[in-house]
């Protein structure tokens, strides 16, 4: 029995999580690698693992580490991570280009807005006239309007594996702390998503996006692009 109900996610308890210090739980993200692996997947949305704050952080980390032959055959050399706190629509397209453009090693994706109710640290990124990322703050109760880090974030699939490695080896689970890190150890850009951006941290949040939907230029830049 691998299966922990007392790991729920809070606003989606559909499933449960894992006992991670059972060997079997590390078999069973192996098998699903291996599952993915058969049928050809390079891409997979690896959502909603653990928080810094819980105990069993680090095991989480680990495992996912465990799997990284995965990673290391797998066809593609970048790694897209993405969050879903927020609505948006752009083209990874051009975040890939703009990544090749600055022969940068790492890619953040941007919004200039208004800093989300719901969001307690945001991370606010200081950005150097040429788009370098000169330094990540993680900012408690921070207000007004700031160059905002959403979770979406390009990086190669042999730099992703080195920073979870280095983090695991000084027992540093703090995913934010782990970002700003290989920002100053990088070469990292900022791109900036100049779209239409809704974030989703509060009810509010939610009832004013869907109050934009009324809006057709809304429903058209995210429907029709």
């Amino acid at each position: 029995e691998i299966a922990n109900p007392y790991s729920i996610c809070y606003w989606n308890p559909d499933m449960y999580g894992v006992y991670p210090h059972k060997p079997e739980s590390q078999l069973y993200y192996d098998s699903l690698m291996e599952l993915y692996a058969e049928w050809g997947v390079d891409f997979i949305k690896c959502d909603d693992i653990c928080r810094h704050d819980n105990s069993s952080c680090r095991l989480e980390i680990e495992m996912i580490y465990n799997i990284h032959g995965y990673l290391e055959n797998s066809k593609e050399n970048y790694v897209l991570v993405t969050s879903a706190n927020a609505v948006t629509n752009f083209d990874f397209d051009d975040v890939f280009d703009f990544h090749s453009a600055k022969n940068a090693d790492i890619t953040i994706v941007y919004k200039n807005t208004q800093v989300p109710e719901g969001i307690k640290r945001p991370m606010i990124l200081d950005i150097a006239e040429d788009n370098k990322i000169n330094d990540i703050y993680i900012t408690p109760e921070a207000e007004g309007v700031k160059n905002i880090c959403f979770g979406t974030i390009l990086v190669s699939k042999h730099l992703l594996l080195t920073i979870i490695k280095q983090a695991l080896s000084v027992n540093e689970t703090n995913v934010k702390k782990v970002i700003r890190n290989a920002v100053l150890e990088h070469r990292a850009y900022a791109f900036e998503n100049k779209g239409y951006f809704a974030p989703i941290t509060t009810m509010k949040e939610y009832y004013n996006f869907n109050m934009d939907l009324m809006n057709p230029e809304v429903r058209r830049e995210l429907f029709n692009k």
